[in-house]
């Protein structure tokens, strides 16, 4: 925090500011046009991401134009586990803004190793969004850009006072699916069990009984003479996973509203998870309470706004915390922070805008290009010395060679390049390093190497700054473009509904459809184009009963965020213990399989003509649990996803390989198999296998037909059908 920490055990006393600052600026106005150019920039070459989680935000889906988007916004409910990422960024500026006593007291300099982190946040960002493909280190290394850029351009002793505002905004950025759904799993149990708890306490009193299966909390009580039972399912809306990380944001920030030890901070920071738990308790508790009234008020808008809600006792809970942690030492009030005054205005003034402030400005850009130019040659030539077949196929998607001069250019020695271009690297940066300290002028406050911003070295490395940014968004957009890469996928309508399949399908007929989710549940889903039916096999037996199947499908397109929900999760929620999930093998047979030139076609029932198919063989996923009510036997149920016209056995293959990196439009669609209780898996994939025979013609006349897709879509990259 500030310059007089005391370094006593005892806490850190109030902060005491100058009494008169109201005259001074902290900013000039061409500091405020630096900063409205620059940031225009960062934003531009970083849209993707931030547009990718407005979308996520707000749940919209890809396609829309801006004034979509915000029709999309306004009429729309938002995505209540990441909505609060919108706010972080304006949190973030509050902060700031507290600080500018602070800030007006202490000179911007510019520090030359910040360009290394500035300049390794740019080509991580990059690389995270191809070929890398991680949405959560895009988003990390766009907070280490950020940082590598106030870094540099105004020097450690501002970033004292910026580098928490900066870090604030990691909680922007969306944590991957895998370790968020990990969390969400052992969140899911811990309020189920302590809701349970607080409920059989309650019971004492209230005269019902509770019982709870998995992360489903059943309530018995009577009314009106009758026996009544009412279950309240723990979802994801109900477990802390809604609102952890705005619980998290909120426990952060509260954290640094006051002037605090860093000790004391730590402490309310790793209370956060505990606190949103507990809060989520308790907002589990009381929707269980209001059941016993009238359960419509566990529903609908009541049960959403009862969420929001809950943010009010976690303040709460965090200022008690803050209190108690305040009041463990003794505050010495001599030892109160001071904050010299402002600088005066000539000491940190601009230079007048006359032609050597443009030159100044033109040889800072130009260096900082140059670098870019220079960087972006040496990390091609490192990709021609391990993969040259990856350097030459860029060359000639950019057009820089003709698509046969691949012979002449693999007699190149792309090492020795490799080494010429690092000494001119090497070179460059040294006659940058040399053209700022030049023109730094006087260290005014006696730190001799710095580089004053207000000086021409400072306004050279603005302009630097800039150049690197508009080098970047030429040369990586240009690579983009070579690639045909589409950043945030489009959704593309189903052929047909998914209801449509409510029908007999010889051998298999139609026996009953499960009840129709309710909007909590259709919330977790995250779709309303889903079926749930139960099918009967009409020639085979099962001892004296037809062989039938549980058939669950879901369908998602044009999503920026893939959560598909497995039966791995969901089961085990719902009360079921696992035993264990392994890969098989489906086959899919019979006389209306035709494969012509690499092409599977089958005929459609439901269509009336043939149809496209990925292909004869499936690789799913069979997931054993033990059921409740037969806790000795094993149920088996498989599943597997078509995303994008290609059979994937698991979530993290459609995260992974799903959706290619040109394909412009995007979907996947959960097919589930519940078998119930058979012998081995062998049997269970035998039966899947017989099913999916008969059903997959029907399952892809209602998928989009990818081939016609990919006609409307002209594209530069490899074809999406591969």
């Amino acid at each position: 925090m500030s310059r007089a920490d005391s370094g006593m055990t005892t806490s850190t006393a109030a902060t005491q500011l100058p009494s008169s600052a109201a005259d001074r600026r902290l900013i000039t106005t061409s500091g405020w046009t630096w900063i409205a150019v620059l940031a225009g920039l960062f934003l531009y070459v970083h849209w993707s991401y931030v547009n990718r989680m407005i979308h996520i935000a707000t749940k919209a889906s890809g396609g829309l134009n801006p004034l979509e988007l915000i029709i999309h916004m306004i009429k729309n409910p938002w995505n209540p586990d990441w909505s609060h990422t919108l706010v972080v960024p304006l949190i973030s500026l509050y902060f700031i803004s507290r600080n500018r006593d602070r800030m007006a007291a202490t000179r911007p300099a510019v520090f030359l190793p910040g360009l290394i982190v500035f300049v390794f946040g740019l080509l991580s960002f990059n690389f995270w969004t191809y070929p890398g493909r991680n949405d959560m280190f895009q988003g990390y290394s766009m907070i280490i850009t950020l940082f590598g850029l106030a870094l540099f351009l105004l020097g450690p002793s501002m970033m004292r006072h910026l580098w928490f505002p900066i870090l604030y905004l990691a909680l922007f950025v969306k944590i991957s699916d895998r370790i968020w759904d990990s969390l969400a799993w052992r969140l899911q149990g811990i309020a189920a069990q302590c809701a349970t708890v607080l409920l059989h306490i309650f019971s004492l009193f209230l005269d019902f009984d509770v019982n709870k299966v998995g992360n489903k909390i059943t309530i018995g009580f009577m009314q009106d003479g009758a026996y009544l039972e009412r279950g309240l399912e723990v979802a994801q809306a109900c477990s802390g996973l809604r609102m952890l990380m705005a619980f998290i944001a909120l426990g952060v920030a509260m954290a640094y509203l006051t002037d605090r030890g860093w000790w004391q901070r730590l402490i309310m920071i790793l209370m956060a998870v505990p606190i949103a738990v507990a809060v989520n308790v308790g907002r589990v508790t009381m929707l269980g309470l209001l059941n016993l009234v009238n359960e419509e008020m566990t529903k609908g808008d009541f049960h959403t706004f009862l969420g929001m809600l809950m943010l009010i006792p976690a303040a709460g809970l965090f200022w008690l915390l803050g209190w108690v942690l305040d009041r463990i030492v003794v505050t010495d009030p001599t030892q109160a922070q001071t904050v010299p005054p402002p600088l005066p205005p000539e000491e940190t003034g601009a230079p007048p805008i006359d032609a050597r402030l443009a030159l100044d400005v033109v040889k800072g850009a130009a260096g900082g290009v140059l670098l870019s130019v220079l960087i972006g040659v040496n990390c091609y030539l490192i990709v021609m010395s391990f993969r040259p077949d990856i350097g030459l196929q860029l060359l000639q998607k950019i057009g820089l060679i003709a698509e046969d001069a691949g012979a002449s250019m693999s007699s190149l020695t792309p090492r020795l390049l490799l080494g010429v271009g690092v000494i001119a690297l090497i070179g460059a940066i040294v006659g940058y390093c040399w053209m700022l300290l030049r023109h730094r002028g006087a260290a005014q406050d006696g730190r001799r190497g710095l580089i004053p911003l207000g000086s021409r070295g400072g306004t050279m490395a603005m302009a630097s700054t800039a150049g690197i940014l508009l080098a970047s968004i030429f040369g990586f957009g240009t690579v983009r473009d070579a690639y045909g890469l589409v950043l945030m996928k489009e959704p593309v309508k189903l052929q047909k509904k998914l209801y449509q399949l409510r029908r007999d399908f010889w051998p298999w007929a139609f026996a009953a459809s499960d009840k129709d989710l309710g909007p909590e549940e259709l919330e977790v889903l995250g779709t309303r184009d889903y079926i749930s039916y139960h099918m009967r096999d009409q020639e085979m037996m099962d001892g004296d009963r037809p062989v039938g199947v549980r058939w669950h499908m879901a369908y998602y397109t044009g999503k920026p965020d893939t959560v598909p929900h497995v039966p791995d999760r969901c089961y085990i929620g719902g009360g079921a213990s696992g035993a264990g999930k392994s890969t098989v093998t489906l086959n899919l047979e019979g006389k209306e399989y035709r494969r012509v030139e690499g092409q599977v076609t089958a005929y459609s029932v439901l269509d009336r003509h043939r149809v496209s198919i990925p292909d004869t063989t499936i690789s799913a996923t069979i997931f054993r649990y033990h059921d409740p009510n037969t806790p000795d036997r094993i149920h088996r149920v498989l599943y597997f996803f078509v995303a994008n016209n290609k059979f994937l056995a698991n979530p993290d293959l459609v995260r992974a390989q799903g959706f290619l990196p040109w394909d412009r439009f995007s979907y996947y669609c959960k097919v589930e198999i519940g078998l119930g209780l058979v012998d081995s898996d062998e049997v269970a994939a035998a039966r899947a296998s017989r099913f999916l025979s008969t059903m997959m013609p029907e399952i892809m006349a209602c998928l989009p037909d990818w081939q016609a897709v990919n006609a409307t879509v002209p594209t530069d990259g490899p074809s999406s059908a591969e």
